[in-house]
C-alpha cells in the first residue's frame, strides 16, 4: 500500500514541476515535505552578478599587500580571486586563491612594483559568474 501512495505522490510531483516549467520556463526545487520527494526546497542558481569595490579601477599607488573587495554575489559559494600581468589572464597567474568563502582576500606574498588585473570568480554547485577585471598599480 505505501508503494501505490509513493508513486501516486511521484506522479503529483512530477505534474507541479512540468506546471512550474511551463509557467515560469524554469525547473524551481520543491519541497514536498517529508516521502523522500523534493530536497532543501527554494531556487537553484548560478551565481548571479556581482562587482568589484576595491582597489577602483586604474588606482596608482596601490600597497603591494593590498586587501580586494567585491559585493556579494547571489547563489554564490564560494569565490576565487585571479591576479596576473595581463589583461587576458593569459600565462602564469601572479596569484590564484580558491575557495574563499568572504567578499574581500589581503594579496600575500606581496606584489612586486607594476600593473596587475584582477578578477573574482563567484562559483556554485550549478556554475560560475566572473567580475572583472580591474587593474591597479602598486
Amino acid at each position: 500500500m505505501k508503494t501505490t501512495k509513493n508513486e501516486s505522490g511521484r506522479a503529483s510531483l512530477s505534474r507541479i514541476k512540468l506546471l512550474l516549467i511551463l509557467i515560469t520556463g524554469a525547473l524551481l526545487t520543491v519541497s514536498c515535505g517529508g516521502g523522500g520527494y523534493g530536497g532543501g526546497g527554494g531556487m537553484v542558481a548560478a551565481p548571479g552578478a556581482f562587482s568589484l569595490s576595491m582597489p577602483t579601477n586604474g588606482a596608482m599607488g596601490v600597497t603591494t599587500a593590498p586587501t580586494l573587495s567585491w559585493t556579494a554575489s547571489p547563489y554564490a559559494t564560494a569565490y576565487e580571486v585571479q591576479i596576473n600581468t595581463m589583461s587576458t589572464f593569459a600565462g602564469t597567474m601572479v596569484n590564484d586563491t580558491k575557495n574563499l568563502a568572504t567578499t574581500s582576500y589581503m594579496v600575500s606574498p606581496a606584489l612586486a612594483p607594476g600593473t596587475y588585473f584582477w578578477r573574482v570568480i563567484a562559483s556554485s554547485t550549478y556554475g560560475t559568474y566572473t567580475a572583472g577585471p580591474f587593474s591597479f598599480t602598486t
